[in-house]
This record gives structure tokens, sequence and C-alpha cells, in this order.
């Protein structure tokens, strides 16, 4: 009989505790903890959350700043085989509640920073854990932590066994969760360090939002996996980063096009990489301008991954020292890529067709969502909904996106979203909301509205809704109203007409 492979992905923690017990895992804040306090501390939290009540299955709701607080809670609720559902912090009010709303966690945890950011208003009326933004890394401890831990035994877990769930607005504007397992996160940890050639000896600073699947499993599972070390950016500062970078060994980078873009533009120093010998990029597609502009100013090449977080979000890469111009690379261990018309029939080299995913890095599915599950994975495959190709040498290119979807700064924004929200404003008969890029090469969120009859608002009546409602990457950056939308006989709204009518006015 085949033995049964348990496991928990918290278990990294210990054993790095073990083997490098002394060296540094995070700095935060200029505050160093080594996997040594680090274990230590996710034993005590573990213990807060058995003293709650929290057991395998429970989710448990976090809205926390990236930070040592985050990590450790992360490791705390997943050893106890429970779900973590991680939160952006930049998520307002009513976004907040439509997650609880589906997930229907048991705990919810939150920085107080965050909290006061709700002024008050209630997202969660079970039991709650509100943490202080600096007491741990001011004084070592938080006041409601045990001075030791009752247990530090690991909960044992199946491969299939859901470790957490990420959440990004659907294509009705609702939001999906998708549902991720242990076995996911650890396969994916596993080809990240061959992607990334990463060990002991490496050290990077990661600022992208540990509720963003790059971050957390891309960047911080596997580092954790590696143990290497990281310095942590609680929130995304280009001034901040750059001191960083000159004072710390950074040896690995890892950023989304719109960071690049920005260095390219901002940056007067170029020694701040002389310690920096890898960078990666993925979330959303790099130019090849970029690309090329990054070579010729520091000699040395960005890698590009491709993913999903329905993939967790690795599936494809480009080897390190095997570096390919505007190519996405090859499909990572154990996955399997094919590009397929809309018939998901395979299609010959250099023709465009729907990206599609195989492999032990394909989600679980769509939290109570069976139907957008069955969707999109139909005989162990994923169709994403990306436009790709592969070339006659067998290496992989992404053309373009078949859904509707704007990335800002790496963050997915689904325009049905913002157009719901901007639609609850009395005055407004349609709206059209799209990505067009700006100087950076990146995406900026542009509406098209028409208003009522006799109705009259202008652009700050729309931001100021927008701003309540809404991530502040999710509201438009130009609003344009206008007397009627570009639409098909049918009345399809044409976008895509838009689109093209804003870049040749731009150019």
């Amino acid at each position: 009989m085949t033995e049964t492979l348990v496991m928990n992905i918290s278990a990294l923690i210990q054993e790095q505790s073990i083997i490098n017990t002394n060296n540094c895992f995070i700095t935060d804040q200029g505050v160093d903890f080594t996997y040594g306090d680090t274990e230590n501390l996710v034993q005590r939290c573990t213990t807060v959350l058995q003293q709650n009540g929290i057991k395998k299955g429970d989710r448990v709701v976090t809205q926390m700043l990236n930070s040592i607080d985050f990590i450790l809670f992360y490791n705390a609720v997943i050893r106890l085989g429970a779900v973590i559902v991680p939160v952006g912090f930049t998520l307002k009010a009513r976004e907040v509640k439509e997650i609880i709303e589906d997930c229907k966690p048991v705990f919810f945890i939150q920085h107080k920073s965050v909290m006061d950011n709700h002024a008050g208003e209630v997202l969660f009326d079970g039991p709650s854990l509100i943490v202080e933004d600096n007491e741990l890394v001011e004084t070592g401890s938080w006041t409601f932590l045990p001075e030791t831990a009752t247990s530090n035994a690991i909960v044992d877990v199946l491969p299939d066994d859901p470790l957490g769930i990420l959440y990004s607005s659907g294509t009705t504007g609702l939001a999906k969760g998708v549902l991720l397992s242990h076995n996911n996160i650890r396969t994916n940890m596993e080809a990240a360090k061959t992607c990334y050639e990463i060990n002991s000896n490496d050290r990077t600073v990661l600022f992208l939002p540990l509720s963003h699947c790059f971050g957390l499993n891309a960047i911080l599972n596997c580092v954790t996996c590696a143990g290497a070390s990281m310095n942590i950016m609680r929130k995304f500062s280009l001034p901040a980063l750059i001191q960083i970078l000159k004072e710390d060994n950074i040896t690995l980078f890892f950023a989304v096009p719109f960071i690049y873009n920005l260095l390219l533009k901002e940056l007067t120093e170029e020694t701040v990489f002389d310690k920096t010998t890898y960078f990666f990029s993925a979330a959303s597609k790099l130019a090849l301008e970029t690309e090329i502009s990054w070579e010729n100013r520091f000699n040395r090449p960005i890698y590009q991954g491709y993913g999903l977080t329905e993939t967790s979000p690795f599936a494809s890469y480009v080897p390190r020292g095997k570096y390919f111009p505007g190519s996405i690379g090859i499909p990572v261990a154990d996955v399997q890529i094919k590009i397929c018309d809309g018939e998901h029939h395979i299609v010959e080299p250099n023709v465009l067709g729907e990206i599609a995913v195989k492999g032990p890095n394909v989600m679980l599915g769509y939290y109570n969502k069976p139907d957008l599950t069955a969707s999109v994975l139909q005989d162990g495959w994923f169709y994403t909904g990306d436009v790709g190709m592969y070339d006659e040498n067998g290496l992989l290119y992404i053309v373009d996106r078949i859904k509707d979807m704007v990335i800002v700064k790496g963050e997915n924004v689904y325009p049905s979203e913002v157009e719901n929200v901007i639609l609850e404003l009395p005055y407004v008969e349609e709206v059209a909301v799209y990505g067009i890029p700006d100087s950076l090469s990146e995406e900026k969120v542009r509406a098209r509205i028409v208003l009522k009859k006799n109705a009259t608002a202008n652009e700050l009546d729309i931001l100021i809704h927008c701003k309540k409602n809404l991530a502040p990457f999710k509201v438009p950056s130009v609003i344009q109203f206008v007397t009627t939308l570009a639409k098909s006989p049918s009345g399809k709204i044409l976008k895509r007409l838009m689109r093209e009518e804003d870049m040749n006015g731009r150019i």
C-alpha cells in the first residue's frame, strides 16, 4: 500500500529554525528576526489561536501590513490546519465585508492602523484580534502573547487540504476566492527555487503585497523554503526602496513591470544594484522595450515568469542563465501548458490561442463557486483567458488577455467591479471602464460616463464615491463625460474602440 503523504507548509519555519537558528530571516523596520526567533513567536501565536478555538478547516481572515506580524500569524493559522484568507490592507470596508460574507471566517486579525482607516465601521461581528503596528518590532513581543507556547505540534494535513483563499474581483464585479492547497504551495515553492537558483546566502527586499500570490507564494514562501532572508517593506516607497538597496546586501530583486519602469525613469544612481545578481518580473506582461532598456543600463537581464493566482502562481519561467528576450520561457517542473483554439484543440507553433495549464500548481477551485470553477477547469486543465503562443523552439510568449482585466502596478482590476460602483450614483446612466497604457508602459484605469438626462456631475463627485468604496489602485485615473458609448449592433459596449481612440489621441 502506498503511504499517504502528509505535509504542512508551516513546518518550513520549524525546519529552518533547526538548520539556520541564528540566521536572519526577516528585517522589519530595521529590526532583525532570526529563524529561531520566528519559530518561537509562531508557536506562541499558535497558542493564542488555539485559545480562541481555531481548528483545522476554519477560515481566518487577516488584514495586515507587510510585516513580521503578518508572517507570524500566516504560519500560525496554517500550522493548525486552518485556512488563511489574507486581505489587502488598502481594501475598503465594503470590499472586506464582501469577502467576509463569502468565506464566513471564525476569526479576524487586523493591524490597528488598518482598522482605524475603516473609521470605526464594523466589518466582522465575530471574535477578532487587533494588533498594534509597531509593538512587536519595538518590544519583541505583544501583550497578548503567552510567555511560552503550550505546544509546538504541527497539525498534519493531506496534499489537497486547503491552505488559503486569495481573493480578487471576478468578471461580474463580485469577489471570487481562489482556493489553494498545501501541495499547490509546496510544488510552487520548489519551482520558484529552481527558477531563481536561490540559496541560504541570498537576500531580497519584499515590497509586493503579501495578500497577492506573487508576494506571498513566489517570494515569501520560496525564501523560507531556501533558508534565505528578506528586508520587508510595510508599504512601497521609492525613496525607502532606494535607501534599502544602498545599505543592504540585496542579491535577488523581484518586482512587477510598473516598478521596473518607475526605476528606469526615476533612478539616478546605477550603483544601488551593484550587489544584485538576479532580477525577476511577473504579474503582468513586461514590455520588450523595458527588458532591453534595463539590460543596456544595468548589464543584467530581467527574467520573466508567468502565472496566475489560480496556478499558485508559477506556470512558466525563463531559466536563469538562459535569457530569452520577450519570452515567458518554458513550463515549470511537472506542469503542462498548451495553446488551444476556441474548441480546446492544440494549435500549431506561432499561432495565437488561449493558454491552458495543467499540473500540481492548479487551484482546487473558486471557493463557493462550483459553476465558475467548472467553466475554467476541465479535464484537469485550467483555461486562463490569456492569449499566447509557442514559437518553433518551444518558448512561450504571452500576447494579450481575452478578458477585460486591467493590471495596475501588478494588481488586478476588473472593470465591471468599478462600473458597478459608479452605477450606484443616481445620476449615472451608463459607464465603461477599461485600461490604457501610461508613460511607464503600465495600465491606468479609465472611465467614460454617460449622465442621465438633465443631470449634472463633475469628476470630483465620481472620484469621492470611488475612493470611498474601492481600493486606490482600482480608482479611475481619468474620467471622461460623454453623450454616448460606442456599441455594436447587438448593444455590446465596444471598449476596444474606446481604447484605440484614447491611444490615438494620446499619441
